[in-house]
């Protein structure tokens, strides 16, 4: 007779243990630039590396400025509560539509769910990966904050010991808004034939909320209202300034109100996890087809209509490139609202050494840098780009489409907002000419440069849409890429800043846009399409 051995069972904390191991190198894997496991690694980190350096750049800017102004006013211990609100904001947003990457892509659904572990176990693997995400962002938006408190002399010795725990506890809050508001908008769109849709109308609906709170929370901050510090929503970043000096029992209401909401929303998660998953990646047939008279279209068309039907269709993508012209019309509405209230500041702070141009001239530029769907378009092809490849098209036909799609979707905002926002703030006819000229000259030079990026960059094979519009080197590259276009007008408002009555910046900046945007052209006729065809 033959008996089998009986296989020891694993333990339960090995298991989570190996769980969290994949789930953790797994979204740096997706984040990977190159073949091979090794240069996959380190460019996931690569990539990660990148997103810290954002971060530590942008709390070194506030804490400094932040630390002084608050210094004169006898308040440098509420440095570390405005700095961890402003953190969690952040980390908050990054991870919004990360959650939904990592907690519902339905690629590996299969696989996950036939694992020998509880549907909770697989749910903390999943978000405990997108929990060192964040406590590695955090960590390092800390690192400015500290520094700034030190010298300001709000720091004291316990903080040593303080922060690194403090920090631990904080970073599960991001991590508990973005998976409340993921599962939420998972399980309602789950349940709708039209998930896109579903999924935009949400998610406006959710920025309109976040719009509306930070405008409220930024008019009691500046204004340094006592209500403000003490309100609820500010609890927790009250209980991590009081935990920094180890004050009471702020270290353990810390924890309470991170750490116990983050396991009870993954346990709910877990109790419909399989179903979310299931309906999430289900399609209903439809019987109401029809024999009618087909319409034929050139191929531009075609292949533009195809670009906007993917824009519109994933919500991460139409978010996370278009915010930037939704906060330029919410920002041309409010200056009209608001005119007489702005031109009566601008009165009081003068404008010798920064003339009204060069504020809306900075504003639109940066505006204009984030909004970059090239970038990521070619990515976003994935498995399917041998096909569009195959297709008898031409390169500046492919290249175009995704230029114009880009267009599009930026210059009637440009034409409509730019204009309306130098009436509300007083600028001649002429300035804001020569500003919407310059802002058409840019737009045209930014989406170009958005697929030179992007075929330098390329993801063909991330697991989901998330990766490649959030995570990929090709979305932070562009945006770095963008950012440094803003440099040359900058220097040239230094240089020529009373030529043509304060437009002459503006029209050598155009010109110079135009003639980068021509090279960057010429260079995806060229040197792009080979590229394109080794991809």
């Amino acid at each position: 007779m033959f008996s089998c051995a009986r296989q020891r069972e694993v333990p339960t904390m090995r298991k989570f243990g190996a769980l969290l191991k994949v789930s953790f190198w797994g979204m740096l894997y997706a984040m990977n630039l190159a073949g091979g496991n090794r240069k996959r690694r380190i460019s996931g980190a690569g990539v990660l590396a990148l997103a810290g350096g954002l971060m530590l750049m942008l709390s070194a800017t506030y804490s400094f400025s932040f630390s002084t102004m608050l210094a004169q006013q006898g308040m440098v211990d509420m440095l570390p509560m405005l700095m961890s609100l402003l953190a969690v904001i952040l980390c908050a947003a990054f991870s919004l539509f990360g959650a939904q990457g990592i907690l519902f892509s339905t690629r590996d659904m299969d696989l996950a769910l036939s694992w020998p572990v509880s549907p909770l176990q697989l749910v903390l693997s999943r978000v405990l990966a997108l929990y060192l995400e964040n406590l590695f962002l955090l960590g390092v938006w800390m690192l400015p904050v500290w520094l700034a408190w030190m010298l300001q002399g709000g720091c004291t010795p316990a903080a040593f010991i303080a922060l690194p725990i403090s920090v631990l506890l904080l970073a599960f809050l991001p991590c508990v808004l973005a998976m409340a508001a993921g599962f939420v908008l998972a399980l309602i769109s789950a349940r709708f034939s039209h998930k896109a849709l579903i999924n935009n109308l949400l998610y406006l609906l959710l920025l309109a909320g976040i719009f509306a709170g930070s405008f409220s929370l930024q008019g009691q901050m500046f204004q340094m209202q006592s209500a403000f510090f003490t309100s609820w929503p500010m609890r927790p970043f009250l209980w991590f300034t009081e935990a920094l000096k180890l004050q009471d029992a702020s270290l353990a209401a810390l924890a309470a109100v991170c750490v116990l909401p983050f396991l009870l929303i993954a346990w709910l998660i877990s109790r419909q996890y399989a179903a979310i998953l299931t309906l999430l990646a289900s399609h209903r047939a439809r019987f109401d087809y029809r024999l009618t008279r087909q319409h034929s279209s050139g191929h531009m068309r075609a292949l533009i209509g195809r670009e906007f039907r993917r824009y519109f269709g994933i919500s991460i993508y139409l978010f996370n490139t278009g915010i930037g012209l939704l906060l330029l019309a919410i920002g041309a509405v409010a200056a009209v609202l608001q005119k007489d209230q702005l031109q009566l500041l601008m009165a009081q702070l003068g404008s010798e050494s920064m003339p009204m141009t060069a504020v809306l001239a900075l504003t639109v530029g940066f505006i204009l840098a984030m909004t970059q769907p090239t970038s990521c378009s070619i990515s976003l092809e994935g498995e399917q780009l041998w096909i569009l490849k195959s297709a008898p098209l031409r390169p500046w036909e492919l290249f175009g489409s995704k230029i114009g799609m880009q267009l599009i979707l930026v210059l009637p905002f440009l034409v409509v907002c730019v204009p309306v926002m130098g009436w509300a703030l007083g600028v001649t006819t002429a300035q804001a000419v020569a500003l919407l000229v310059a802002a058409v000259a840019m737009a045209f030079c930014v989406a170009p440069m958005g697929l030179v990026v992007n075929l330098h960059l390329p993801k063909l094979d991330a697991p989901n849409p998330t990766v490649v519009v959030k995570q990929s080197a090709a979305t932070l590259v562009g945006l770095l890429a963008g950012f440094a276009l803003m440099l040359p007008g900058a220097l040239l408002f230094k240089l020529i800043p009373q030529v043509w009555n304060g437009c002459g910046w503006l029209a050598a900046a155009a010109a110079l846009y135009l003639t980068v945007g021509i090279l960057l052209w010429r260079f995806l006729l060229t040197r792009g399409a080979a590229m394109l065809e080794e991809l």
